[in-house]
């Protein structure tokens, strides 16, 4: 073999073996990016595994009759939302995926606002009577519909965990009004109920007495 041929037999030789470590430090490079990626596999079904379990409990907890108090007894789909939405932005900010943050931060403000305006325009009222015996408390749920007569219509709820959750009771009261009352409250007789014991709570209505039996 001539000078020539070995000076690029050694030529082939060295780029031969710059080409394997290259490979190698690309395989390399690869393999730390995927597995130093922030949302890694453990992390999706972390996140996916917490979302239905939150999920199944406001389903659960809406069907045995139990309410968050933050938001309205009927809006299931919209508690749901605004919990998923929370889960997926804490995420977000703890694994650092911006973009995440940044797609939802636009949706949970808007779905705030339509449920302050939704409160706003919605024709219910709430009032909540304590008992003087114990820690007891009822939340009332009361709104009225006038075409020419009014209807007064009431849902009732105990009140549990602090405030915090709702329990429906199952003793709705409506009274058709005929011009005769001022207002709901006078109604129901809202103002001067009577607490029996701790758990029976009797309301003075405009067609006989209203007992309300707490769990």
């Amino acid at each position: 073999m001539n000078e020539r041929d070995h000076l690029e037999y050694k030529a082939a030789k060295m780029n031969h073996q710059n080409d394997h470590i290259q490979d190698i430090e690309q395989d390399h490079k690869t393999e730390t990016e995927g597995t130093s990626s922030p949302l890694t596999r453990k992390v999706t079904y972390t996140i996916i595994s917490i979302l239905i379990g939150i999920d199944v409990l406001l389903i659960a907890l809406h069907s045995m009759g139990y309410y968050l108090r933050l938001f309205p007894p009927d809006s299931l789909v919209l508690s749901m939302f605004i919990f998923n939405s929370i889960v997926l932005l804490s995420m977000g900010i703890i694994a650092k995926i911006y973009t995440i943050v940044a797609a939802f931060v636009p949706g949970v403000i808007i779905v705030f606002l339509i449920l302050y305006f939704s409160h706003a325009i919605d024709d219910a009222h709430y009032k909540t009577i304590h008992s003087p015996i114990g820690n007891e408390a009822v939340v009332i749920k009361y709104s009225a519909t006038s075409l020419g007569e009014t209807m007064y219509s009431y849902d009732f709820y105990q009140s549990m965990l602090g405030g915090l959750l709702l329990k429906e009771l199952n003793n709705r009261y409506s009274y058709m009004d005929f011009r005769r009352y001022d207002s709901a409250e006078d109604v129901l007789g809202m103002n001067d109920p009577t607490w029996k014991d701790r758990k029976h709570l009797i309301f003075h209505t405009a067609s006989g007495e209203h007992t309300l039996r707490l769990k």
